[in-house]
């Protein structure tokens, strides 16, 4: 004689009981370079290029007693993450202090160490330099600085939502 099916009472954690199951754990962000990358791959995953730059304007400066306006590099990186794309604007300096941010973040400096591999910056000039060909040579150094610092922060597990690269480049999930 078979004794009848038992069941156990409904856990508080199911949704058709007023519960709600936990969310899953948001998962890191990873980089592809532009070559490998498809915008069919979820909104964790992301790219860039580098979509040019632009002159803006700068308040009067002046040097040894004579003035004159000024004007500074705009960097355009274009962004990819999953199906969105969207143009991240930035300043020489700006790149230069996500690295700084990226150094010392708590989600790089827990992960593996990679002795050496953080990719050097391009150099800083003394002054400024806005000569088109300066700033188109200095773009294309940006943009392979960004693949490689993005391939080494990826290289540790990804990255957080809240790692200074995902802020710095707008990094959404949906």
């Amino acid at each position: 004689m078979r004794s009848p099916a038992t069941r156990s009472p409904k856990s508080s954690a199911d949704p058709l009981d007023g519960g709600s199951f936990a969310k899953p754990p948001i998962p890191n962000f990873f980089y592809f370079p532009e070559n490998t990358f498809s915008p069919r791959y979820s909104s964790n995953f992301f790219t860039f290029s580098m979509d040019g730059f632009e002159f803006e304007p700068d308040d009067e400066k002046c040097f040894l007693a004579f003035c004159q306006p000024s004007v500074h590099a705009v960097y355009k990186i274009k962004v990819k993450n999953g199906r969105d794309t969207r143009i991240v604007r930035a300043r020489f300096r700006e790149i230069l202090a996500l690295a700084a941010e990226v150094e010392s973040s708590p989600a790089t400096l827990a992960g593996p160490t990679l002795a050496g591999a953080q990719p050097l910056a391009p150099p800083k000039t003394i002054l400024p330099n806005i000569e088109d060909d300066f700033v188109l040579k200095r773009s294309e150094l940006l943009g392979d600085y960004l693949d490689k610092m993005f391939r080494w922060a990826s290289s540790r597990q990804g990255f957080p939502q809240d790692h200074p690269i995902a802020y710095f480049l707008k990094l959404e999930r949906y």
